[in-house]
């Protein structure tokens, strides 16, 4: 069985905006499991179930052949979200993948504040470069 580690150096602090940056980085709405607390149960490649429960989970069959589910588990603290990868699936949802979810978020997350500020917010996307515009209404 492969491990599951709790990346710790990378926490989100709004489970929408994570979930919203879920699907930019590839995921449908479908695939993404969701509830209050963690009460989502992990699955593992073989189809037993780990003995760690998140509040978002990705099933293994929408991550990748053999591949264990993705969760996501509510710190100690009740507010920090932290990601559960197993070690197999870090070779695909490594430390550069989570950079690039963790600028999703914070993209997702300015385009939040500036249109509940009175900004309309347009993306740009030149390559692999995504610029947020914002414009006052």
């Amino acid at each position: 069985m492969s491990h599951m580690s709790r990346i710790t150096h990378i926490k989100f602090l709004d489970k929408q905006l994570l979930i919203d940056s879920l699907i930019e980085q590839g995921f449908t709405s479908d695939q993404i499991e969701v509830a209050d607390g963690n009460e989502l149960e992990l699955i593992g490649y073989d189809g037993r179930t780990r003995n760690i429960k998140g509040c978002i989970r990705i099933k293994r069959k929408h991550v990748g052949r053999m591949s264990n589910d993705l969760g996501y588990v509510y710190e100690s603290d009740g507010v920090s979200i932290i990601p559960i990868i197993s070690d197999y699936d870090k070779h695909q949802y490594n430390d550069k993948w989570l950079g690039k979810l963790k600028q999703s978020y914070l993209n997702v997350l300015t385009q939040k504040q500036l249109t509940n500020r009175g900004y309309r917010c347009k993306v740009i996307v030149t390559g692999a470069t995504k610029t947020v515009v914002a414009e006052k209404l």
